[in-house]
């Protein structure tokens, strides 16, 4: 009674380790390998260790699983922090750039004009004017 008890408190309180080969556990990296790509963030530093893993899981090698987890799993952590950042970073591009094509027609109409008349200035500057008789 006292040892079912303690199994059961130890496997309540002590972490699991979750099964790195899972369908659940892969398939939540690829949900969120694949939220922070829609994020612009990019991701291909964890595709490679995701492809190891899957290698990996494929050959029974559960070792080796385990550590390639642990990999991916802290380069997805890393690569949380950059999540917004890197939407900034996508969205401040975009600002610019939509900025940047509607100034380009108005600085053409404001100074296409006063170009176009400098350079007629300039080139009749040393006509000389005769008087018709």
């Amino acid at each position: 009674m006292k040892i079912s008890a303690l199994a059961l408190i130890a496997l309540v309180v002590l972490p699991q380790v979750a099964d790195p080969c899972s369908l659940d556990t892969i398939s939540k990296i690829v949900k969120s390998l694949e939220e922070l790509s829609q994020s612009y963030v990019n991701v291909t530093t964890a595709v490679k260790p995701l492809d190891e893993l899957l290698k990996a899981c494929s050959r029974g090698d559960f070792e080796k699983a385990v550590r390639v987890y642990s990999n991916v799993s802290s380069e997805v952590e890393k690569l949380y922090t950059l999540k917004e950042s890197s939407k900034m970073q996508v969205l401040l591009h975009k600002a610019l750039t939509t900025l940047a094509l509607v100034l380009i027609p108005v600085a053409v109409y404001m100074l296409l004009p006063r170009i176009y008349l400098y350079l007629w200035y300039t080139s009749r500057r040393r006509w000389a004017v005769v008087k018709k008789k």
